[in-house]
């Protein structure tokens, strides 16, 4: 009988209890689930955009350069044809190995994915921690 009577006020029991904390955990999970996705939508947002504008200033860049070295060999074409070919290759060489050196430095210090759900992350175990002690 008291069995029922705890049911019919709400459940708050043992089970009740339990309930009421599986559904929090639920919660808890579901918004740091949202938390991620958002982040990496904007990830992946944010990568198309840079992807894009690399192309294209790769190639407005490269059809810079070449009409530059093409402009650069017929000014020089009757007195310093192959110096004027030797040098403009040298500067796209160095150019060009420049640009792996700063490409390697990018990758390697990539910020961490998703900061802000391991921030979350971090804060909910400090939560959970102090409330332990």
């Amino acid at each position: 009988m008291a069995h029922s009577e705890q049911s019919s006020r709400g459940g708050k029991g043992l089970f009740g209890s339990l309930k009421g904390l599986a559904s929090t955990f639920l919660v808890l999970v579901r918004t740091r689930a949202e938390l991620i996705a958002v982040e990496l939508q904007e990830e992946r947002e944010r990568i198309k955009e840079i992807f894009v504008l690399a192309v294209l200033a790769a190639i407005f860049c490269s059809l810079g350069l070449l009409l530059l070295a093409l402009l650069v060999v017929a000014l020089f074409w009757d007195s310093y044809r192959w110096f004027s070919f030797s040098a403009v290759t040298l500067i796209f060489l160095a150019l060009g190995v420049w640009a792996l050196v700063c490409l390697y430095g990018r990758l390697r210090a990539n910020p961490p994915i998703l900061p802000a759900t391991l921030s979350e992350l971090d804060h909910d175990l400090d939560g959970l921690k102090s409330n332990e002690e």
